[in-house]
């Protein structure tokens, strides 16, 4: 990210409509002055085998976003986003 600064945000796998909402209003802010951001969905206990496709989820819910690199490592899904569509 050449030393840039980023926002980050966390997400749960089964995030309400409004919070998510509430998110991506505060994303957009941070978008629009040029603050690239790092969004995080940690999978804890039993949660990591209930749930399929985590990565997806996340990329779904981000959807209208210029994603520039996803990936999950360790129950751990992460995307950075540096723009909107």
């Amino acid at each position: 990210m050449n030393n840039k600064e980023y926002k980050i945000y966390q997400v749960s796998y089964n995030i309400g409509q409004h919070d998510l909402e509430y998110r991506k209003k505060n994303i957009n802010k941070h978008l629009l002055k040029g603050i690239p951001i790092k969004v995080i969905m940690q999978l804890k206990g039993r949660a990591n085998n209930l749930y399929t496709n985590p990565l997806e989820k996340l990329l779904e819910l981000f959807s209208e976003y210029k994603i520039v690199n996803a990936w999950g490592k360790d129950n751990n899904y992460y995307l950075f986003i540096n723009n909107i569509k």
